[in-house]
C-alpha cells in the first residue's frame, strides 16, 4: 500500500505538469503549448507559446478589470475569429502558488459579517499549480480541453533481479493524452505585480 501510495502520488504531480506544460514527445500537450508540432529525429514536439503582448499587474480594481476584460475577450473566440465562445464563469487562471498570494490580496477584504472573503472579477477561476512558471499565469477556457487518461495505474514487481540485492523493484504505466481544441483555448500571460 506504501508504495501504491508514493507511485499514485508521484503521477498526480507528473499528470499535472504534463497537462500544463507537457511537449508533445510521449507527454500530453500541455495548455501552454503551440499546436503546431516540429518533428526532429523521428519526434513531434510542440514549443512553449508566446506569452501575450499584454501585461497583467492586478494594479488596482480599474486596472484588473481592463485587464481581465482583454483575457475573456481573447478567449471569447475560436482560433477561426469568427466563432464565439461562452467564456463566463468558463475561465481558469493557473497561478504559481507563490504569485497567487500577491494575486489574491488584491480582491481580499472584510465583509460585514468580519469574515475575510476573496472575490475575483468576472467570476474568475484562480487555480494554483507547482508546475506553473513563477512569473506568468496560464489561462484557459473549460471544456475546451481533452485531458484523458486511459484506465489506472498499472503496477508490476521484479523480485527476481540480482542487480538489486535486498530490493524490489516496482514499475508503473499509466496512459495519458491531451491537447487544446485549438489556439485560442489556452493562452500565456506575464504578470507584472505591485511590489508587496
Amino acid at each position: 500500500k506504501f508504495v501504491s501510495a508514493q507511485i499514485t502520488e508521484a503521477f498526480a504531480a507528473a499528470l499535472e505538469a504534463a497537462f500544463l506544460n507537457g511537449d508533445g514527445d510521449n507527454k500530453p500537450i500541455g495548455l501552454s503549448r503551440t499546436l503546431s508540432g516540429t518533428v526532429e529525429s523521428n519526434k513531434t514536439t510542440y514549443a512553449e507559446k508566446t506569452a501575450q503582448t499584454a501585461k497583467l499587474t492586478f494594479a488596482d480594481s480599474a486596472t484588473v478589470v481592463k485587464e481581465l476584460t482583454n483575457v475573456y475577450k481573447h478567449h471569447s473566440v475560436k482560433a477561426d475569429g469568427t466563432t464565439p465562445v461562452a467564456v463566463e464563469g468558463n475561465l481558469v487562471m493557473v497561478v504559481n502558488p507563490a504569485d497567487a498570494w500577491d494575486v489574491k490580496k488584491q480582491y481580499t477584504s472584510l465583509n460585514a459579517q468580519g469574515v475575510y472573503i476573496t472575490a475575483m472579477p468576472f467570476n474568475l477561476i484562480l487555480v494554483e499549480s507547482v508546475a506553473q512558471t513563477a512569473g506568468k499565469v496560464t489561462t484557459f477556457v473549460k471544456g475546451r480541453y481533452d485531458a484523458f487518461v486511459g484506465g489506472g495505474i498499472s503496477f508490476g514487481r521484479y523480485t527476481e533481479t540480482y542487480a538489486l540485492e535486498d530490493l524490489n523493484l516496482y514499475t508503473a504505466k499509466q496512459f495519458a493524452y491531451g491537447k487544446a481544441h485549438d489556439e485560442k483555448t489556452a493562452a500565456v500571460w506575464t504578470l507584472q505585480l505591485p511590489q508587496a
